[in-house]
C-alpha cells in the first residue's frame, strides 16, 4: 500500500506543477510578419510592431499607425504514456498583438512612441491518468485499488512595452524600450484513489475506502526589463544590434489542497483535510542579451534576413 500511495503522491504533485515549468524565456518581439519570419526580424523592424523588436527601426514611420494580430487555433489529438493522456483539445480565438504609433517631435528632435501588447505564448492543455492494481491490507493480504488523475491547465504570459525610435545621421537610428511582463497561469488538479476491502480496526468488517483530493493553482507572472537598439540602414541592407539588459522574471503560485477521505460512504473527518500554500516564489535571472540583425533587400518584393543572439547562461551545480 505504502508503494501506491507514494507512487500517488509524485503523480499528483507532477500533474499540479507539470505546466508551470513550461514558461518560455523568448522575450524577443511579436507579430504575424515577423514570426512568419522565422523571428529573424531585429534588422528589418520595420512596421507597427518594430518597438517590440528594435526600436531604432520605429523611426521610419511619418504618421500615426495602429495594427492588430488576431488568432484561431484549434489543437486537436491526443500523446499517451505510461501512466497519462495528454489532450491537446482547447481552442483560442483571441487578438494576440495591438500596437500603436505616432511621430513626436521633443525640443525640436523628430521621434516615433510606439505602445505594444502581445500574449508571449499560450498553451492549454488536459491530462489524465487512470491507475489500478493491489495493495497490501493492514492486517495482511491483498486488496485491489484503483485510481484516477485529471488535470486541466491554462498558461498566458503577456507583455506590454513602450518605445521611443529616432534618426541621429543620415543612415544611423537609435531607440529604447521599456518591457513590462505579465500574466496569469491556472491549474486544476482532481485525484480520486479507491481501496476495496479496507479493514476497519475497530471491528472485523471491511468496506470501501476512498480519497479525494483537489489541487488548485494560481500563478501570477511579473517582471521588467530595458532594452536598446540602433540600426545602420543603407540602400538595399538594413544592419541592426540589440541590448537587452538583464532583469528577473518572477511567478508567484498560491495552491490550495483539498483532502476529503470517506469510509463506507461516511466522511472521515480526521482523514480530511484543507491546505494553502501561498506566496511560493520562483525568480528566474535574465542574463544581458545582445542580438546582431542583418536584412538584404534581393528584390522588390524579396527580402533576406538573419538574426543572431547571444545570452550569457551560465550552470552552477
Amino acid at each position: 500500500m505504502m508503494r501506491s500511495l507514494v507512487r500517488s503522491a509524485v503523480l499528483l504533485l507532477v500533474f499540479a506543477t507539470t505546466g508551470f515549468s513550461q514558461i518560455s524565456f523568448d522575450f524577443t518581439g511579436a507579430g504575424s510578419r515577423a514570426r512568419a519570419m522565422g523571428g529573424a526580424f531585429i534588422g528589418v523592424s520595420d512596421d507597427v510592431t518594430a518597438g517590440s523588436w528594435n526600436p531604432a527601426g520605429l523611426w521610419v514611420h511619418e504618421g500615426p499607425k495602429f495594427g492588430a494580430g488576431y488568432g484561431t487555433f484549434l489543437p486537436r489529438g491526443e500523446a499517451e504514456g505510461n501512466l497519462s493522456v495528454a489532450d491537446q483539445s482547447g481552442s483560442w480565438n483571441k487578438f494576440h498583438t495591438l500596437n500603436f504609433l505616432a511621430p513626436v517631435r521633443i525640443r525640436g528632435q523628430q521621434f516615433v512612441g510606439s505602445v505594444s501588447y502581445s500574449r508571449i505564448f499560450e498553451d492549454y492543455q488536459t491530462l489524465s491518468a487512470n491507475l489500478s492494481g493491489t495493495y497490501l491490507r493492514p492486517g495482511g493480504g491483498t486488496a485491489a485499488f484503483s485510481e484516477t488523475l485529471t488535470s486541466e491547465s491554462h498558461f498566458e504570459p503577456r507583455s506590454l512595452t513602450f518605445a521611443l525610435g529616432t534618426r541621429v545621421s543620415e543612415k544611423i537610428s537609435i531607440g529604447a524600450s521599456a518591457d513590462i511582463y505579465l500574466g496569469k497561469a491556472v491549474s486544476e488538479t482532481r485525484q480520486n484513489i479507491t481501496w476495496q476491502d479496507y479493514p476497519d480496526f475497530d471491528s472485523p468488517q471491511t468496506a470501501v475506502r476512498s480519497q479525494d483530493v483537489l489541487v488548485l493553482d494560481t500563478t501570477t507572472f511579473s517582471g521588467f526589463g530595458l532594452t536598446g537598439g540602433i540600426m545602420y540602414n543603407a540602400d538595399q541592407f538594413n544592419i541592426g544590434l540589440l541590448v537587452r539588459a538583464p532583469f528577473s522574471f518572477e511567478s508567484t503560485t498560491d495552491q490550495k489542497f483539498f483532502t476529503l477521505t470517506s469510509y463506507a460512504g461516511l466522511a472521515q473527518p480526521d482523514q480530511s483535510d484543507t491546505t494553502f500554500l501561498d506566496n511560493q516564489l520562483l525568480k528566474y535571472d535574465l542574463p544581458i542579451m545582445f542580438a546582431l540583425g542583418f536584412s538584404y533587400n534581393l528584390s522588390e518584393n524579396l527580402m533576406w534576413a538573419f538574426d543572431a543572439e547571444y545570452r550569457g547562461f551560465e550552470g552552477r551545480d
